[in-house]
């Protein structure tokens, strides 16, 4: 079953951009952040989606993780 296509608003776009340029959290917490503000129903799916389709990367704005060595 494919998903219908959904076409993101140039402001949900830029709102997009600014919060993965922030460093907001997660992809859940970014479609939280965009679906309370725009009354939307995005899923950290569709987040993850559009992010890598835009060219941007949570992953590679997250801190590296630090192991302790005992």
């Amino acid at each position: 079953m494919v998903a219908p296509s959904v076409v993101w608003p140039a402001e949900h776009e830029l709102a997009l951009r600014t919060l993965v340029a922030e460093g907001a959290g997660s992809n859940s917490v970014m479609a939280g952040i965009l679906n309370e503000r725009f009354g939307t129903r995005y899923s950290r799916n569709a987040v993850i989606g559009k992010s890598g389709r835009m060219g941007l990367s949570v992953k590679a704005l997250k801190a590296p993780v630090l192991k302790v060595v005992r």
